[in-house]
């Protein structure tokens, strides 16, 4: 069974490699889920850019706290060395 599995999931040329069937059913998917939940071009767009808002947020705020303990660090270990 799982050799079955390991013949379908990777890709036959270089087994190191995902399938192409399964990269296009994965790809497939998508048109099939917006066409069941409705999901028009707008609302696709407006759901990426939510995303791609959260993403750019997050990474900021760790940047930025990343920044703030670092700096705050080189002051103290300045003062106590």
């Amino acid at each position: 069974m799982q050799k079955t599995i390991q013949w379908f999931l990777y890709s036959s040329a270089n087994p190191e490699k995902i399938a192409l069937t399964v990269k296009g059913v994965l790809v497939g998917v998508l048109p099939v889920l917006m066409l069941v939940t409705n999901l028009d071009g707008e609302s696709a767009n407006s759901f990426v850019n939510a995303i791609q808002n959260v993403v750019f947020y997050t990474l900021s705020a760790v940047s930025s706290i990343g920044v703030a303990y670092g700096f705050l660090r080189k002051i103290y270990l300045s003062f106590t060395k």
